[in-house]
C-alpha cells in the first residue's frame, strides 16, 4: 500500500507540474486527476475506519491528513473550475509524499545504505521537497495577485509565474546568489520568501551538521555494518593487536580457500584496541577494503551488537590478548553475547585452562573453546616424542604461499650489491657457499610450509580399498599421473589420514572430525561418507 501511495502521489505531482506549465486542461488530465483523488479519498476513509475510535479525531487532525485533505479537494474540484489558484493547492501532495518516502527508506534502504549515504539521500530529497513546496506556494500567491486588502501595499502588477520560473527563483534565492531578474511582487509572496529563507538556512545547517557527525563517526569507528542477505559474515571481537588481525584476515581470505572466501565478510568489533592506523591499513588493501568492516564497540552493549547485525552472523570469535594472561574480559564477553544473541555460535580463545570450566558451565561446547595453555603444552609434549611435529602441525594449519620470504629476498639482494666486481673471485669461498645453502634451505622450508591439509570425501572408485592401497594409488597419480585419475588428487598431493563417517560429529551446523586414523597398516576398507586428509 505504501508503494502504491507513493506512485499515485508522483502521478499527481507530475500532473500538477504539467498543468501549471501549460496553463490549460484537457479531458485526460481531468480523468487522471480525478482517479488520483478518488484513490486518496478511499485511502483516507480506510485509515479512519481502521484507526482506534478514541484516536480517530486525533488522526484526522494531524498536519499530514490536513495537507492530504486539501490536496484531495484540489484534485477533485479542478475539473469543475478554471481559476488557476484552485488546482494549485495540489502542491501540498509533496509534503505527504515526503512522509511516505521516509517510511519506504526505513523498510527498504535502512539495511542497504550506510548512515552517511542515508543522510545524503535524505538531505537531497528534503531539499528538493522544500524547493518544490516553496516554489509552488510562491507561484500560487503571485498568480493570484494581491487582494483588495493588500492592494495599497503593492500597487505594481506582477508577471505570470509558472512552475519553472518559480523553481528557478527559489534556487537563486536560497543559494544566496540573487540575480535580481525575478522577485516576489505580492505581499504574501514576499512574506513567504522571508519564511523560506529562514527555514532553508536552519534546515541546511542542521542537516549539514548531522552529516558531518556521521562522516566523523565513520572515521572513528562508530558507524554500522550493512548486511547483504547474499553474503555470510563472521563477527570478531576482543583484544586484537594489528599483528593478530593481519594473521587472522590473511588466513580467512587466502586464495587457497577458493570459492568459500568469495561471499565471506568479516566484521571486527573492538573497543580499547581500536586504532585509526588499523582502519587505514584495511582501506589500503584491495581485498580487505570491501571484505572487512572495522568498528569500535563492545558486546556488552546491545546497541553495538545491533550496529554490526550480530544476530545474522554465521559465527562469533572472541579473541583474547595472549600476553596478558587474563581471561576475565573474554569470559564476560561470551556470557554477554550468548545473552543478547543466543542463536549465533561463539568460539572463544582463552589463555588459562582452568577458565574453560566457566564457559562450559554457561553452555559453551568444549569444541568451541581453544585454550592456549593446553595447545602449547600439547605441542611441546608431542614434540618431545617426535621432534619437529609441532612445526609440522603449525605449518599445515596455516595458509602460506610458495614464495621466498621477504627477509630472504632482502638478504639475497644485499649480498648481490656487496659482491660487486669481486663476485666471481669470492664465489668459491665458504662464506658465499653458506649463503647459497641458506637460501636453498629457506626455499625448501617455505615450500614445505606451504603444504596444507584438505578434507576430501572418498571417491566412489576408492570405496572398498584399504588406506595403504589408497595412499599408493594417490601417490602414483600425483607423481606419475597413473592410478586414481581424479583432479582433486593433483600434483604434490599425498594421503596422510582417514576419518570414518561415524566419527564425524556436527556442532552448531559445522562438521568436525572426532577421530582420525593415520596408521596405514589398519586394514579397514573405506566406506561411503569417509573423509580423506
Amino acid at each position: 500500500v505504501t508503494e502504491l501511495h507513493f506512485a499515485m502521489g508522483m502521478v499527481q505531482m507530475c500532473l500538477y507540474s504539467w498543468r501549471t506549465a501549460q496553463f490549460r486542461d484537457n479531458l485526460a488530465s481531468d480523468v487522471i486527476g480525478t482517479a488520483c483523488g478518488v484513490y486518496f479519498v478511499l485511502d483516507l476513509a480506510l485509515t479512519l475506519v481502521l484507526a482506534n475510535p478514541r484516536r480517530r479525531l486525533t488522526v484526522a487532525l494531524t498536519a499530514y491528513q490536513f495537507c492530504n485533505i486539501l490536496a484531495i479537494f484540489s484534485s477533485l474540484w479542478t475539473p469543475f473550475t478554471r481559476p488557476r489558484q484552485i488546482f494549485s493547492l495540489g502542491f501540498l501532495r509533496v509534503l505527504t509524499m515526503y512522509k511516505v518516502y521516509t517510511t519506504l527508506v526505513y523498510h527498504y534502504l535502512r539495511d542497504v545504505l550506510s548512515d552517511v549515504h542515508q543522510k545524503v539521500l535524505n538531505l537531497a530529497v528534503g531539499t528538493l521537497t522544500l524547493f518544490l513546496f516553496f516554489a509552488s506556494l510562491i507561484m500560487t500567491l503571485e498568480n493570484m495577485g494581491d487582494t483588495t486588502f493588500f492592494a495599497f501595499l503593492s500597487p505594481e502588477d506582477s508577471a505570470r509565474w509558472n512552475m519553472f520560473t518559480s523553481f528557478y527563483f527559489i534556487m537563486v534565492t536560497i543559494s544566496t546568489v540573487g540575480y535580481g531578474d525575478m522577485s516576489a511582487g505580492t505581499v504574501l509572496g514576499r512574506i513567504t520568501v522571508i519564511i523560506m529563507i529562514v527555514v532553508g538556512i536552519l534546515m541546511f545547517t542542521v542537516q549539514t551538521t548531522d552529516l558531518m557527525e556521521l562522516m566523523e563517526g565513520e572515521n572513528t569507528g562508530t558507524g554500522r555494518y550493512i548486511h547483504n542477505s547474499k553474503d555470510q559474515f563472521i563477527l570478531v571481537c576482543g583484544d586484537l593487536s594489528l599483528q593478530t588481525l593481519k594473521e587472522l584476515l590473511q588466513e580467512l581470505f587466502h586464495p587457497d580457500h577458493g570459492e568459500s572466501r568469495d561471499n565471506l565478510k568479516v566484521v571486527v568489533l573492538v573497543d580499547k584496541t581500536y586504532e585509526v592506523d588499523n582502519r587505514e591499513w584495511l582501506h589500503r588493501d584491495p581485498i580487505f577494503k570491501n571484505k572487512v568492516r572495522y568498528l569500535r564497540g563492545e558486546v556488552f552493549t546491545e546497541r553495538d551488537l545491533d550496529r554490526v547485525c550480530a544476530s545474522q552472523a554465521v559465527a562469533c570469535f572472541m579473541v583474547c590478548d595472549k600476553w596478558s594472561r587474563d581471561d576475565t574480559k573474554n569470559v564476560l564477553r561470551v556470557l554477554a553475547f550468548k545473552r543478547f544473541v543466543p542463536g549465533v555460535p561463539v568460539y572463544c580463545m582463552l589463555c588459562q585452562k582452568e577458565n574453560q570450566k566457566l564457559l562450559e558451565a554457561a553452555g559453551v561446547s568444549p569444541h568451541q573453546i581453544m585454550c592456549i595453555d593446553s595447545l602449547t603444552m600439547g605441542l611441546i609434549g608431542q614434540n618431545i616424542v617426535t621432534p619437529g611435529v609441532s612445526t609440522l602441525l603449525m605449518n599445515l594449519a596455516a595458509s602460506l604461499d610458495h614464495s621466498l620470504p621477504e627477509v630472504a629476498k632482502k638478504k639475497r639482494k644485499r649480498r648481490k650489491k656487496k659482491r660487486g666486481f669481486f663476485s666471481r673471485a669470492k664465489a668459491s669461498t665458504p662464506r658465499v657457499q653458506l649463503a647459497q645453502s641458506d637460501n636453498e634451505w629457506l626455499r625448501e622450508y617455505q615450500d614445505g610450509a606451504a603444504q596444507e591439509i584438505y578434507e576430501v570425501e572418498v571417491p566412489q572408485k576408492l570405496i572398498g580399498l584399504t588406506m595403504r592401497q589408497v595412499q599408493q594409488m594417490v601417490y602414483s597419480y600425483s607423481m606419475e599421473g597413473d592410478g586414481v585419475d581424479d583432479d582433486r588428487f593433483r600434483s604434490g598431493v599425498v594421503v596422510i589420514g582417514l576419518a570414518s563417517a561415524d566419527s564425524i560429529a556436527t556442532h552448531n551446523g559445522l562438521d568436525q572430525l572426532e577421530k582420525i586414523i593415520t596408521n596405514s597398516t589398519v586394514d579397514r576398507p573405506l566406506r561411503t561418507g569417509d573423509v580423506l586428509l
